[in-house]
């Protein structure tokens, strides 16, 4: 999990947490999956590009995440981030197929790509736990 991944993780669980409709981040490509993830399973209403800006020879692009709500409670404030640069729990196949899908929605970092629990399962791969909601 890179910093700018990070970053957007503990940004959406601030704005879940203290209500707010939207949070505005730096998106760069590998962000763009991990919102277009989000956006898939429902944990993200929608996403609005707002401006590029130019600092230091570089172009960052501004992006507002629009969290989605279910009377008033929104399912990013149980995010929880599970690995990061210094801790890493990797989980192989045996161990993926053990694991519930009842109660928690878990995103892996696999070889395939970032991917969710019931996905690992169908495509019978294993990987890197990122985090839980």
């Amino acid at each position: 999990m890179n910093t700018s991944m990070l970053y957007i993780l503990i940004s959406l669980k601030n704005a879940a947490l203290a209500k707010k409709r939207f949070v505005k981040v730096v998106i760069n490509k590998k962000s763009i999956y991990l919102i277009q993830l989000l956006y898939k399973k429902g944990l993200i209403q929608s996403i609005q590009v707002l401006k590029q800006e130019k600092k230091n020879d570089r172009v960052e692009t501004f992006a507002a995440l629009h969290l989605r709500y279910y009377y008033n409670f929104s399912l990013l404030e149980k995010l929880k981030i599970v690995s990061s640069f210094t801790k890493v729990k990797i989980l192989q196949l045996k161990d993926v197929v053990r694991i519930s899908e009842s109660n928690n929605l878990l995103f892996f970092y696999t070889p395939l790509g970032l991917k969710t629990l019931s996905e690992c399962k169908k495509q019978k791969t294993g990987g890197i736990v990122l985090f839980k909601c």
